[in-house]
């Protein structure tokens, strides 16, 4: 207890200290950061040089040669570019070293070479757990893909995600090998089975939310409303769940599945009584959301389907109470002035997003 309150401690008077002197390398660095940004490539240049040149810090010299293969590139020298490139994709700083060569293949592709794709697969399964190898597979997956080829892109992105499943880019995989299939392929079943894959191996990833929220859409395109509706469902216990443990983290999603769940009910099942028992959930558990008004009007429609109209007005009273300048004032008043309210129709064509749209 006493070492960790001393580590506290020395924490703390850490934060509180002034900064130490910055180094040489930092001070060239920043020039160059601050000419490249004012388009003074020869100020900028002769600033990562000497950097490269003098430095004994890999991490410095690796981002005064990659930063000299943009000035490069921004003069037209695409061959002094590539040869910069080449030389930190080599090199031992291995987040740098993957930019470095997403930054080569991707000038290949834009000269027409078709080494260029060769190259971002290769930098995949050579760098697995870097930002370059998810915008990799992003662009793969994204770009001039002919139908033909399609099917040996997906089984090249379920590969990636076998072979690399301790990195980073294994969920990245999943996603974009879900997306083919629902939008190229019409391969809905393995659309799903893709995004189930992604969830069940990956609940922590930023992508779960969305596999799981592009799993209901894919389930209720096929009137599958109880598969549909079990999808939000795992949304909403999936982050509140979360939210347990890390505290503040919020899905921008767990709102949209929760309100979901009673439109699934409403339009999908015709269940205007289990609509309402899912808003009125909604209601509770989501004080603050900013889908209140949504959550109000929506309730109110199911318990007049149900046959309740004194509770759906008292829940369009609510609504303008709670909400006096919501976008459904309107409706609300209209219905609350009808002698006889009638609710919305129940359309399943409410409930056809995308199935899967691309990436988050």
């Amino acid at each position: 207890m006493r070492g960790r309150a001393l580590a506290l401690a020395g924490l703390l008077a850490a934060c509180g200290a002034e900064p130490g002197p910055r180094s040489p390398d930092a001070d060239a660095l920043a020039a160059g950061e601050r000419a490249l940004a004012a388009g003074a490539l020869d100020d900028a240049q002769a600033q990562f040089t000497r950097v490269a040149e003098t430095t004994v810090d890999p991490e410095a010299r690796a981002m005064a040669l990659y930063r000299l293969a943009t000035v490069a590139r921004q003069r037209g020298d695409a061959a002094g570019a590539d040869t910069l490139f080449g030389a930190v994709a080599t090199g031992p700083t291995e987040e740098r070293a993957a930019l470095a060569a997403y930054q080569q293949a991707m000038d290949a592709i834009d000269r027409g070479e078709a080494t260029g794709g060769e190259a971002l697969r290769a930098l995949v399964d050579r760098f697995p757990d870097s930002a370059a190898a998810d915008k990799a597979v992003k662009f793969l997956a994204t770009h001039g893909n002919l139908p033909e080829e399609l099917v040996e892109l997906v089984d090249w992105l379920d590969g990636v995600s076998r072979r690399h499943q301790r990195f980073t880019v294994a969920d990245n995989a999943l996603w974009w090998a879900a997306f083919l299939r629902a939008r190229g392929l019409a391969d809905l079943a393995g659309a799903r089975a893709d995004l189930r894959r992604l969830v069940e191996t990956f609940p922590d990833s930023p992508l779960a939310d969305d596999a799981l929220w592009a799993l209901a859409g894919l389930h209720a395109r096929q009137g599958q409303w109880a598969e549909a509706e079990a999808a939000c469902q795992a949304l909403v216990d999936l982050r509140n769940e979360a939210s347990l443990l890390v505290g503040s983290y919020r899905s921008p999603l767990l709102d949209d599945a929760a309100l979901q769940i009673g439109a699934l009910r409403y339009h999908g099942r015709r269940d205007p009584k289990a609509a309402v028992w899912a808003y009125q959930a909604f209601l509770a558990d989501f004080p603050t959301s900013t889908l209140r008004d949504d959550a109000w009007l929506a309730l109110a429609h199911a318990q007049i389907a149900a046959g309740d109209v004194a509770a759906g007005r008292a829940s369009l009273q609510a609504l303008l109470r709670e909400q006096p300048e919501s976008r459904h004032g309107a409706e609300a008043k209209a219905l609350l002035a009808a002698e006889s309210p009638r609710p919305w129709p129940m359309d399943a064509a409410r409930l056809a997003p995308p199935p899967l749209a691309e990436a988050p």
